[in-house]
């Protein structure tokens, strides 16, 4: 239970300013559950070998085949000493360049050969606590399981670190951290530095020193690597496939000879962290888009043993500043909120930190009316407390996720397993079956009371310190004296009243009466070979169905209508359109009262359009797919289009702009999909002066009629009755007065490929930075074969690009290839290959790139090539057909516009399984052309 709530802080925190602490305490090498009250999950099995290395192991066969194995590493950049700032992500890094069983060059492919994909199958990331590696085997036989063991044995205890793979490696590392040098990293940095002064936190980012990443040399890795990799610091885990005895003997086999290399070092002291009274800290950075303004506390924090108490105090914790997030959402749907999003959150760090915070993004102009509605909210919320219709909302949101994790927890995805059981041990938390835990908490969420919430609000919140931060672009003022005014507006505002959130009536849903006439089946064909129904309702309503037990008790749904930006009246406004739908809620309930009125439910809807339709996609519990189908309803026939809603995203979307004109990959964001379509204006997002001429009006008047009468092509996958959903479908929505001129997937004339062309723009960034994007168009008519040839053809690109521009020149971190098309387009389309650089290295990289794809045609795409790409993607397929989402938007999605996707899933395998390098070799003559491709180049400002 901990360990979701801690964790939605966590998502709330990165979210809104990048930032990504750990769960973990102090480190331990005792099991969690040995200092408490709770159980781990009866299906985990676990093991210590004698020289302190332990295991986990959970059995499970979703996916079939595949096997999640994770080696973690309590070792992390808090353990660097001085002048070692850098080296446990380098050595993260160098761990796939050399080791016992696997000499420099040879492991990447060795993953291939075996059906993995690196960056995807194998991977590894390096944190302020911990260092882990990523293997996810294709399959669970004992000789891959074993071989994959290898891997992680020397990972653990034999890498080599020869000085010639250091100094290939360096440039690979530098061009990482050039990538994460953003104006959002940066203000993040500052933002820790003044939180967690005192502390080791701000003084070991994970990424390091320049100087050390430029300058380390063997025998500082060997020393970082002998001393914190030491098998009592180290924990496998494997979910997935396997026969269980045979993994753990083949796992003593392998990591029984592990030895420690040096002496033990006591762990690095976090420090303290003693704020006092009141804080103002001010970061300017430009290029961030806006404004974040926060208000908040840390303070320290004992550590604490994972308990059934620790677990409830948890919860209400979590609750307290829910309901503190919940006031500042409903203040969004004010006029005149100076905020354009607010979040509220608490979480423990390391088991010695604890931060309480609130923040707001803002516009500049408006900073100073957003500090004084947090701080009257917090004020308010302290003195006055919450309601009890408050705290039956957020008892009704928690009740519904316990219960949904409850019923997944017979087939939950291996990789989500593992994920859960990496998180509670990142934190010293017990892995409790989610069901065993909804017993224990459920009763306890329905006794608590309003005063113990209110309580441990103010408890949050109590002591003597508050750290009130002003971070971002866009004020003139001097440091000193931005801080003298935020500290007049804090307590000027202290004292007044926040005005109050408006006092609701009882909220109904569903309030729309029953249809005038229900729809009625006409027609239901089966196709027996890909398990699937289609429906045709009376009034032209298609219906697909597709049960699984991919996910227990969960129903997806994909309804697809209209004719998308295709039809939008003005150029652009489709951008605005679908958050606007979204913030708006019915035109009775605003989209706060309809979460409140379905707090208990587990029931999502999303408004939002392609170039060709519009759609809703929504989920539910099985039970409540009705609950989905009225909300479906209502959103069709009773639109909101509110005024606030209209402000606050077009406030958004002007934010949008101004991050993009100070960020490389923003601006790539914003211009690329322009480009490569010839500036089609279904591609190309508004500029700032077409806002100002549009009206909520213009969106309504376009989409209230499509909304009202356009035919719906309805999909829905999972754990649902097909007789029930053709019940319900045709009850809740009822018959429709359909216009024909609103069709499914009217046909759209294709956007026009630049070929040759040329197009550079210039960002005032830092540091200096290069983002180019070749494009190569595809023409001819694309089949299912030719369209898994183009994939693989991409594939194969990628790979190329990652031997020579990453692994060989050392230029990049992570070259990119895709195939970009379009289904209702079936000429149209490119292979799409790019990479981030440093501007100096622009002219010899992108003349690297070109001969690198020309060369696939002459000779250099071979049949080893083209096996190392083919058989991790193939397995990557196996995997997606147990995906609901693929059955969802791969198969059913828009089969009746184009009904051809349905036979290409027939032959999904078949046709990847078709290609031969000569014929792969003969389509990249076809494609890769460097006189037909165009180019996108972004870059700083010199």
């Amino acid at each position: 239970m901990r360990r979701f709530f801690v964790l939605w802080g966590f998502l709330m925190t990165f979210l809104v300013s990048g930032f990504t602490p750990s769960l973990a305490g102090e480190s331990t090498m005792a099991w969690p559950w040995e200092a408490s009250d709770l159980s781990p999950d009866s299906r985990l099995h676990y093991g210590r070998l004698e020289n302190g290395f332990r295991y986990v192991l959970f059995p499970n066969d979703h996916p079939r085949g595949r096997v999640h194995m994770h080696l973690f590493v309590q070792a992390g950049s808090r353990h660097e000493a001085e002048g070692q700032e850098g080296l446990a992500h380098f050595l993260e890094h160098m761990a796939f360049n050399g080791s016992t069983h696997f000499p420099p060059g040879s492991l990447i492919h060795f993953f291939q050969e075996i059906g993995m994909n690196f960056g995807g199958d194998t991977n590894a990331h390096t944190a302020f606590d911990r260092t882990v590696y990523d293997i996810v085997l294709p399959e669970g036989k004992p000789e891959t399981l074993a071989r994959g063991l290898q891997v992680m044995a020397d990972y653990a205890g034999g890498l080599l670190l020869p000085p010639e793979e250091i100094v290939r490696e360096r440039g690979i590392v530098l061009a990482e951290k050039r990538d994460r040098d953003s104006a959002a990293y940066r203000m993040q940095q500052a933002e820790q530095a003044f939180l967690f002064q005192g502390t080791r936190i701000p003084e070991r980012p994970p990424i390091g020193l320049e100087s050390v990443i430029e300058g380390a040399g063997q025998a500082e890795f060997r020393a970082f690597y002998d001393t914190w990799y030491r098998p009592e610091r180290m924990v496998l885990f494997l979910v997935g496939e396997m026969d269980r005895k045979a993994v753990e003997e083949e796992i003593r086999l392998k990591f029984a000879p592990l030895r420690s290399r040096a002496p033990a070092q006591a762990e690095p002291d976090l420090g303290e962290s003693s704020h006092q009274g009141l804080k103002f800290f001010y970061h300017a950075e430009p290029g961030s888009g806006g404004l974040q303004v926060a208000i908040g506390k840390v303070e320290p924090l004992p550590f604490e043993a994972h308990t059934l108490a620790s677990e409830e105090a948890s919860v209400l914790r979590y609750m307290a500043m829910r309901l503190l997030g919940l006031r500042l959402e409903r203040l969004k749907e004010r006029p005149d909120t100076p905020f354009l999003s607010a979040v509220a959150y608490t979480h423990d760090l390391y088991g010695r930190l604890r931060m309480t915070d609130m923040r707001a993004a803002c516009d500049p102009e408006h900073w100073e009316a957003a500090l004084a509605l947090l701080t009257r909210t917090l004020r308010e919320a302290l003195v006055q407390g919450f309601t009890q219709a408050e705290l039956d909302r957020v008892r009704g949101e928690l009740v519904a996720w316990f219960e949904s994790q409850a019923a997944a927890a017979a087939r939950r995805e291996s990789g989500a397993i593992a994920a859960s059981l990496l998180r509670d041990f990142y934190g010293d938390n017990v892995p409790v079956a989610p069901e065993t835990m909804a017993e224990q908490i459920l009763p306890f969420l329905g006794d608590v009371p309003l005063s113990g919430v209110n309580r441990t609000f103010r408890e949050l919140w109590g002591g003597n310190h508050r750290l009130v931060r002003l971070m971002g672009e866009g004020l003139s003022s001097q440091e000193v004296a931005l801080r003298q005014a935020m500290r007049r507006i804090y307590l000027e505002a202290g004292h007044l009243d926040a005005g109050g959130l408006e006092e609701r009536g009882a909220l109904l849903f569903p309030y729309l009466p029953p249809p005038l006439e229900k729809n009625t089946v006409q027609q239901v064909w089966e196709d027996e070979g890909l398990g699937i129904f289609d429906v045709l309702y009376a009034d032209g309503t298609l219906l697909h169905i597709k049960a699984t037990d991919f996910e227990p008790d969960r129903v997806r749904m994909r309804v697809r209508f209209g004719t998308g930006r295709a039809g939008e009246p003005w150029p652009g406004l489709s951008f605005l359109a679908a958050d606007t739908l979204n913030f708006s809620g019915t035109s009775v309930l605003t989209q706060e009262d309809l979460n409140t009125v379905l707090a208990g439910k587990r029931v999502s809807l999303r408004f939002g359009m392609d170039v060709d339709h519009h759609f809703f996609d929504g989920e539910a519990r099985r039970a409540e797919l009705g609950d989905l189908l009225h909300l479906l309803r209502a959103q069709l026939e009773d639109p909101g289009f509110r005024e606030e809603a209209f402000s606050l995203v077009r406030a958004r979307y002007l934010r949008g702009i101004r991050e993009a004109a100070g960020s490389v990959d923003k601006s790539f964001e914003r211009m690329g999909p322009c480009f490569f379509t010839g500036g089609d204006p279904r591609f190309c997002p508004p500029e700032e002066g077409d806002l100002s001429a549009w009206t909520v009006g213009d969106i309504a008047a376009w989409l209230g009629p499509v909304l009202a009468s356009a035919p719906l092509e309805i999909s829905l996958v999972g754990a649902v009755d097909p007789d029930a959903a053709m019940a319900l479908v045709g009850n809740i929505l009822g018959m429709r007065a359909v216009r024909g001129d609103q069709s499914i997937g009217v046909p759209a004339e294709a956007p026009a490929f630049p070929e040759g062309g040329r197009m550079e723009a210039r960002v005032k960034a830092s540091p200096p930075a290069s983002l180019v994007q070749w494009g190569f168009p595809v023409s001819g008519e694309v089949s299912s074969l030719r369209h898994r040839g183009l994939n693989l053809l991409s594939g194969v690109l990628k790979e190329r690009l990652r031997e020579e521009i990453r692994e060989n020149l050392g230029a990049a971190y992570s070259p990119f290839s895709y195939y970009w098309a379009y289904p209702l387009w079936s000429e149209w389309g490119g292979i799409m290959a790019g990479v981030s650089l440093a501007p100096d290295q622009v002219e010899l990289v992108g003349k690297n790139l070109l001969s690198l794809a020309r060369d696939l045609g002459d000779g250099a795409l071979d049949g080893e090539l083209l096996e190392r790409v083919r058989g991790p993607l193939l397995n990557s397929l196996v995997t997606r057909q147990q995906d609901n989402r693929y059955w969802l938007y791969g198969v059913l999605d828009g089969s009746v516009r184009w009904p051809e996707q349905r036979n290409w899933a027939r032959t999904l395998l078949e046709d990847y399984k078709a290609w031969t390098d000569a014929d792969l070799r003969e389509l990249a003559r076809e494609v890769l052309d460097p006189q037909r491709a165009s180019l996108l180049h972004i870059r700083t400002e010199e």
